[in-house]
C-alpha cells in the first residue's frame, strides 16, 4: 500500500502525518466531504441507515439516531459521523467509502436516466417539428 503525507491545509494537527489506510484517507477527505454542501441531507441519511442496518457493529441504533438528528446541520452531522468512523477503525471507514460509492453510482444512474429522457423528448419534439415543416 502506498503511503502519502497529508497536506497541512492550515491545520497543524494533520501536518506531516503519513497515510495508508481507509481511516487515514477518510481523515484526509473529511474536509472536502463536509465543505460546500457536497453531500446533501438525503445522502447523509442514506449512508447512516446503510451503515446501521448492514453493520450495526459500526453504527448502533443509538448512534444512527444521533447522526440523523435534523436539529444539527448536515455538515456538522457528517463531520461527527466521519470522526466516529475513524475511531471505529479501518473496516468502518472502508464500509463508509463502499456505501458512498453505491449511493453515488445510484444517483449518477438516476441523473443519466433523467438526462436521457429529456434528450429523447427533445429529439422527439424536434423530429415532430421537422415533419410539420416538411409537410
Amino acid at each position: 500500500m502506498d503511503t502519502r503525507t497529508v497536506p497541512a491545509d492550515n491545520c497543524p494537527h494533520f501536518a506531516g502525518r503519513d497515510t495508508g489506510g481507509y481511516d487515514e484517507q477518510l481523515h484526509i477527505d473529511a474536509h472536502f466531504l463536509c465543505s460546500h454542501q457536497r453531500m446533501d441531507i438525503e445522502l447523509v441519511d442514506r449512508l447512516v441507515l446503510q451503515l446501521n442496518r448492514i453493520y450495526p457493529q459500526i453504527l448502533s441504533d443509538k448512534e444512527a439516531c444521533k447522526f440523523r438528528k435534523l436539529s444539527m446541520l448536515t455538515g456538522e452531522r457528517l463531520a461527527e459521523l466521519l470522526k466516529h468512523l475513524q475511531v471505529k477503525g479501518e473496516d468502518a471507514c472502508y464500509e463508509f467509502y463502499r456505501a458512498l460509492r453505491i449511493h453515488a453510482d445510484r444517483e449518477l444512474k438516476q441523473k443519466q436516466k433523467k438526462t436521457s429522457n429529456t434528450v429523447s423528448k427533445a429529439v422527439s419534439e424536434l423530429e415532430t417539428r421537422c415533419e410539420i415543416v416538411q409537410k
